[in-house]
C-alpha cells in the first residue's frame, strides 16, 4: 500500500494531526464522490482503512517493549494512547468544519452526513432530565464496548470506533451552532464557541475513555494470540453472546429494560475476567490482570463524562437555548 510505504520507517508525531486531518478530508471527499448523499458513513470507513497501516507501525513499534505492571502500561502504550488522542481531534476539527463552514458557502452537508446527525436526541426535541441519563450512558458504553471487542477481534480495529465518534461529535458540535444561528440571528462562531466550552469536560473523558478501552483491547488481543488459545477465546465469548442473547429476549419481553442495561454491564465485565482463564503462567497472567484494569479505568472515566454530560445538559441554560434554536431551525 502507497500510504504504508510512505511510513514505512517511523512516524513523526509533530505530524501525525496534519496527517489525520488530510485523511480526514480525503475520505469525505472519497465518499461524495463514489457514493453522493448518505456517505456519512462510508467516509468513516475509507478513513479508517488510511489509518491503518500508521496504527500497525505504532503497534509493531511499542510491542517491541514489555511492560509488568499497570503504571507502566501508561508509559510503555503513551505513544499508541497519544496517536488515537491526535487522531480523535484531527477527525473532530475536520468534520466539525464540514458540517459548519461549508453550508455557509453553498454546501449542502446534511444529506451527506445524516448518519452522524441521527444519533443526536437533542436535534429531534427531546427533553433534558434525569431519565437521559440512562440514555446518554447506554448508547455511549456501546461505542465504549465496540471499541474493546473490535481491538480484541482486531489490533487497530478499535479505530473505526474512535472515528466514528470523532466525525459524529465534530458533525453535530459545527451543525448544532450554525442552525442554531440561522434561527436565532446570532454570530454562528459564538455558538461554535459556547458549545466547545461548555461540553469540554464530557469531551475529553469520553474520548480518552473510549482510546483506553481500544488500546486495552489491543493489548489483550496480542496476549491471547501468543497463548495460541484463540479456540478457546472463541468458546467464551460464543457462550457469552448465547447467554446475552437469552437474557435479551427474557428483559425484554418483560419490559425490565433498567434490569437489562445492568445486566449488559456485568455481562460485559465477566467476559473480560473470564478471558484470563485463557492465560496459564504467572507472568501472561499478570499483564492480563493490568491489562483488565485498564478496561476497569476506561470504564470509570466514560462514567465520570456520562455524569458531567448529563449535569451539563440539565443545567447549562446557553446549551439549552442553543439546542432549543436548532430544533426550531429545523422545525
Amino acid at each position: 500500500m502507497v500510504f504504508e510505504r510512505l511510513f514505512a520507517r517511523e512516524i513523526k508525531k509533530r505530524w501525525l494531526f496534519l496527517i489525520s486531518v488530510a485523511y480526514s478530508a480525503i475520505g469525505l471527499a472519497l465518499s461524495r464522490l463514489l457514493f453522493g448523499a448518505n456517505s456519512g458513513l462510508v467516509a468513516i470507513v475509507f478513513i479508517s482503512l488510511l489509518f491503518l497501516p500508521i496504527m500497525k507501525k505504532i503497534f509493531e513499534k511499542e510491542n517491541k517493549t514489555r511492560n509488568n505492571c499497570c503504571l507502566r502500561f501508561y508509559f510503555l502504550t503513551k505513544n499508541i494512547i497519544w496517536s488515537y488522542f491526535v487522531i480523535f481531534l484531527g477527525v473532530f476539527l475536520v468534520f466539525t468544519v464540514y458540517s459548519f463552514v461549508l453550508p455557509q458557502i453553498g454546501f449542502d452537508t446534511s444529506s451527506i452526513l445524516k448518519e452522524q446527525l441521527f444519533v443526536d436526541p437533542a436535534l429531534r426535541g427531546s427533553a433534558f432530565d434525569f431519565s437521559l441519563m440512562g440514555s446518554i450512558f447506554m448508547n455511549n458504553f456501546w461505542v465504549l464496548l465496540a471499541c474493546f471487542v473490535l481491538s480484541l477481534f482486531f489490533v487497530e480495529g478499535g479505530i473505526f470506533f474512535i472515528i466514528w465518534n470523532a466525525s459524529a461529535w465534530g458533525t453535530l458540535f459545527g451543525y448544532r451552532a450554525l442552525t442554531a444561528a440561522l434561527y436565532s440571528g446570532e454570530s454562528a462562531w459564538l455558538y461554535l464557541l459556547l458549545i466547545f466550552l461548555i461540553t469540554l469536560p464530557h469531551f475529553f473523558f469520553e474520548g480518552l475513555a473510549y482510546v483506553f478501552a481500544a488500546v486495552s483491547g489491543a493489548k489483550i488481543s496480542l496476549l491471547i494470540t501468543n497463548s495460541k488459545k484463540v479456540k478457546k477465546f472463541f468458546s467464551i465469548l460464543g457462550i457469552s453472546i448465547l447467554i446475552f442473547v437469552g437474557a435479551y429476549m427474557v428483559l425484554y419481553y418483560l419490559d425490565q429494560f433498567l434490569l437489562l442495561k445492568i445486566f449488559s454491564i456485568g455481562l460485559t465485565f465477566l467476559l473480560v475476567y473470564l478471558l484470563s482463564r485463557l492465560f496459564e503462567n504467572a507472568k501472561s497472567y499478570k499483564l492480563f490482570t493490568d491489562y483488565y484494569w485498564v478496561f476497569v479505568f476506561a470504564f470509570i472515566l466514560f462514567l465520570i463524562g456520562a455524569v458531567i454530560e448529563t449535569f451539563v445538559l440539565m443545567n447549562s441554560e446557553t446549551l439549552n437555548r442553543i439546542y432549543e434554536f436548532s430544533y426550531l431551525y429545523l422545525t
